[in-house]
């Protein structure tokens, strides 16, 4: 089984390394490594290249530079454009695999005839992105599933959103003429949006494989970047909300207010603070008087025309809501 490993560079001299090293340690030859250079301003090509002109073992790595810098999207794209082998990986240049990774997919494949998607597991030394990130601590997630209702219920709502966390079936992507959506900040939502409208069969890794690191320097961590953050959450759901499809209809509503309501209680800064506001009740209040929300959905972002204290007050009941919504939903499937 051939495995390809995409792997986007955009500075990151500090981490490329330690990526690098990871993937040859897996003791795994059948694999393919493409490099996406997004025109990195750093050394972190030098770096590649001094690595590999000493490599001796039988792993292939390949470069491809784009010619203006495109951002992660276009990065990933062209890696689903050039794969080859049977699955593909994506894997962040500022993380690693953990050992033995790759075995640990094949040995799942196979034993379950090859799933559309492997998702896994990950280790971080950070305990609040090993929480909210990581599987959930009471299993709630089959060893492998082709249930339909399974996969209407849980998969878009229970199933981390990142695309780092998954092993994707080439067939399965290109079938599908599935693509990262180009310039929007928050790409793996959309991503894994659209995966949830075509996935038959699933397969779980419980072993971690993939070593998250924190960077502090990267786009989603840069503070003076938050008012990038609010417009991007903004154009987010209205691009989700232009996707919705009648197939799933209640759960892709919900999956898209549970975003929202969490867009609402970002915390912001001062000199953001006022422009935040006006933000959200505009575009609050555009997501109302669209006539395709159903009515039900509606009155939840009625509700989160209330104060921002005032929805942390009434978490408990927003929480029940969204339960009984759920429970709605899976009636309707």
């Amino acid at each position: 089984m051939k495995f390809r490993l995409i792997i986007p560079i955009y500075n990151v001299e500090e981490y490329i390394e330690h990526c690098i090293n990871s993937i040859v340690s897996q003791g795994y030859d059948n694999l393919e490594c493409l490099f996406i250079n997004d025109c990195s301003t750093d050394n972190s090509q030098l770096i590649i290249d001094e690595f590999l002109n000493n490599y001796k073992g039988k792993i292939i790595f390949k470069t491809i530079y784009h010619s203006q810098n495109k951002g992660l999207s276009a990065a990933r794209n062209t890696g689903i454009k050039n794969a080859t082998g049977d699955y593909f990986l994506f894997l962040d240049s500022d993380d690693m695999l953990l050992p033995s990774a790759l075995n640990n997919f094949i040995e799942l494949a196979q034993k379950y005839n090859y799933p559309e998607i492997i998702i896994g597991d990950l280790f971080s030394e950070s305990d609040y992105y090993q929480s909210i990130l990581g599987f959930p601590s009471n299993k709630i997630y089959p060893d492998y599933t082709a249930s339909t209702s399974w996969l209407a219920e849980n998969f878009l709502l229970n199933v981390k959103v990142v695309a780092w966390s998954k092993l994707y079936k080439k067939e399965f992507i290109i079938e599908n003429n599935l693509k990262f959506e180009e310039g929007f900040l928050f790409e793996d939502v959309i991503w894994h949006f659209c995966l949830n409208k075509f996935v038959k069969n699933v397969g779980f890794c419980f072993e971690p494989f993939y070593y998250y690191r924190f960077n502090e320097n990267s786009i989603m961590n840069s503070t003076q970047k938050e008012r990038g953050r609010i417009e991007g959450n903004v154009k987010l759901i209205h691009k989700l909300l232009e996707k919705v499809s009648k197939k799933n209809f209640y759960i892709e509503h919900l999956f898209i207010l549970k975003l929202w309501h969490r867009f609402k209680l970002m915390e912001v800064s001062t000199e953001n603070q006022t422009y935040f506001e006006k933000t959200f009740k505009e575009e609050n209040q555009k997501i109302i008087e669209n006539f395709e929300i159903p009515f039900l959905i509606k009155l939840m972002y009625m509700w989160l025309k209330r104060s921002k204290a005032k929805i942390k007050a009434s978490d408990f009941l927003w929480n029940k809501s969204l339960g009984i919504l759920y429970r709605l939903s899976k009636i309707m499937l």
